[in-house]
């Protein structure tokens, strides 16, 4: 917990979940996640932090046209990507999926089909703000409508905005495009 809490962050919205996030990384043993909705930095300095136990990379995506933040030097576990998550091509598997980019139904729901068929058996996916007083109805509809057609399970971490929670018990290898 001691190595969790002095992580730098510029905002308290993921000091909730930064033990969830961590633990994730290490539960999975993850060499490889990917994140939608790079913003600051905070959720990716928590992955990469927990990479360095595993030998892992962060691939963080975000649409902003300058992902040159002063942090990345520290992290060199880092691999900033540039674009739209739906346009990026992807073609790795994944480990840990975090998404956290565009708070709609439509664009969680393309994601989770883009990205979730990567997700390696015994793998996870966390879904950020799916308790948001704003964004969480469209975010847990999303979450809802992509495990019942997946045939999966969820559930959530009901700290301040929640966190939904997907393991990866099917092989989805089949449906990657």
């Amino acid at each position: 917990l001691a190595i969790v809490s002095m992580i730098p962050q510029s905002s308290p919205d993921y000091l909730p979940h930064r033990l969830l996030m961590f633990e994730a990384v290490l539960h999975t043993k993850a060499q490889r996640v990917v994140e939608t909705g790079t913003d600051m930095g905070d959720s990716a300095r928590i992955f990469a932090t927990a990479l360095r136990r595993t030998g892992g990379v962060i691939s963080t995506i975000d649409k902003k046209a300058d992902l040159k933040l002063s942090w990345l030097q520290d992290y060199p576990n880092v691999i900033p990507i540039q674009g739209e998550s739906l346009k990026v091509p992807w073609k790795d598997v994944i480990d840990l999926l975090y998404l956290d980019s565009d708070h709609t139904k439509e664009n969680l729901l393309g994601e989770l089909r883009k990205f979730g068929p990567w997700v390696r058996p015994g793998g996870l996916i966390l879904i950020h703000d799916t308790m948001h007083s704003q964004f969480g109805p469209a975010l847990t509809d999303a979450v809802r409508t992509w495990c019942r057609e997946m045939g999966l399970r969820w559930s959530e971490d009901p700290n301040p905005h929640g966190m939904a929670i997907i393991e990866m018990i099917r092989d989805l290898s089949p449906l990657r495009s």
